[in-house]
Formats: C-alpha cells, sequence, structure tokens
C-alpha cells in the first residue's frame, strides 16, 4: 500500500511542477512583406502595435492556422492549438522598436508533446486585412523548477529559421493576409435574408 501511495505521490508531485519554461524573443525583427527589399520596418511609426502570440501545437503537432477562411481573425486559436502566452508590442519610439524586438520570459503549465510555435501579426487586433507570421515548431523541454541547482530556461526565437538561427528579418507578409469578406459572400448572405424575409411575409398573408 505504501508504495502505491508513493508512486501515485511521485506522479501528481511530478505534474505540478512540470512546465514550459522558456524565453521567448526575436533576435532580428521584423520587415513590412509589401517591401521585397526588407527596409521597411514592421511599425514604421511610433504608436503602431502588434500582437505576438505563443502556442502550443495541439496532440498533432502542427500550427492549424488555416481552418476554412477564418485565418486567426481577431488572434483567435483554431484547431487543437492552445494559446499559452500573448501581448501587445508597441513602438514607443525607442531605437529599434519600430522591427518589433521583444524578448518576454514564459512559465505556464506543461502541455502534451510539449510542441509549439509562434506568431505575429502587423496589428494590435488582428482584424481583416492583418498581416501575419507564423513561425516553426519547436519541442521544448518538460522543465521541473524545483531541482537543485536550477534549470536554465529553453529559447524560442520566432525569427529562427527550420535548424539555425535566423541572419535577416522575417517579412510579415508570406503567411497570409487576412481577407475583408468577399463581395460574393455579401450578396448571398443578402440574398438569402431575402427569401426568409419574403417566406415571412407571405406566410403573415
Amino acid at each position: 500500500m505504501r508504495r502505491i501511495i508513493l508512486t501515485t505521490c511521485v506522479m501528481l508531485c511530478g505534474s505540478v511542477f512540470s512546465d514550459f519554461y522558456l524565453d521567448f524573443l526575436t533576435m532580428w525583427g521584423f520587415a513590412d512583406g509589401s517591401d521585397p527589399t526588407g527596409n521597411t520596418p514592421l511599425l514604421p511609426n511610433t504608436g503602431d502595435k502588434a500582437l505576438v502570440q505563443l502556442l502550443y501545437a495541439g496532440d498533432n503537432g502542427i500550427p492549424d492556422y488555416y481552418q476554412g477562411s477564418t485565418l486567426y481573425i481577431g488572434g483567435g486559436v483554431e484547431g487543437d492549438d492552445i494559446l499559452l502566452d500573448q501581448f501587445v508590442y508597441e513602438n514607443t519610439g525607442q531605437p529599434y522598436e519600430e522591427w518589433a524586438l521583444f524578448y518576454r520570459r514564459v512559465d505556464v503549465g506543461y502541455l502534451g508533446n510539449g510542441k509549439v510555435y509562434g506568431r505575429i501579426f502587423n496589428t494590435e487586433d488582428a482584424g481583416y486585412g492583418s498581416k501575419f507570421y507564423v513561425g516553426h515548431v519547436q519541442t521544448m523541454s518538460n522543465i521541473d523548477k524545483t531541482i537543485v541547482p536550477p534549470l536554465l530556461p529553453e529559447m524560442y526565437d520566432l525569427g529562427q529559421a527550420k535548424d539555425a538561427l535566423a541572419t535577416n528579418r522575417i517579412s510579415v507578409y508570406e503567411n497570409a493576409v487576412i481577407p475583408e469578406p468577399s463581395t460574393t459572400s455579401l450578396l448571398g448572405i443578402g440574398a438569402i435574408t431575402f427569401f426568409l424575409t419574403n417566406r415571412r411575409l407571405k406566410k403573415s398573408r
């Protein structure tokens, strides 16, 4: 009986102290992808803001960044992905803030296979017309912070190329632009509304 209780305690205690413990950052910053030279910063003006997110990629380990036509509208989460952390980065006029260079310590409960990815939008609300960049998927360790001496946090660089650090700024353009509702869709909605209204009027006569 003692052996069973001890085993259960170890399992429970281990789950309590298991964390994603990482430095979420970018070393090179982000450019506006509409400029092919990469010389136009993502946040060129003081007061410009960007929504930055870190997500768990779900049990399938794949970023579910496109479901139907939602395309992250409002920074929402799709499929089995889970939002771990988010913040709004602002260009306050300090040097290099126009490139959205950020550093943030993330300490949240560990999930599943440990695969995470980041993304950044060129607006704070991730609304229609926003551009976004989705980073690589990286497997993070399950860190027990009660260990002595303490373990150092791992690093997730949102500007990191596959298997290597990025050597240039990332263009926030290639993944997608959140589209405005199409004219065709609006016409379809209007036709359905007209049909239902007309049907109700006929029934009321």
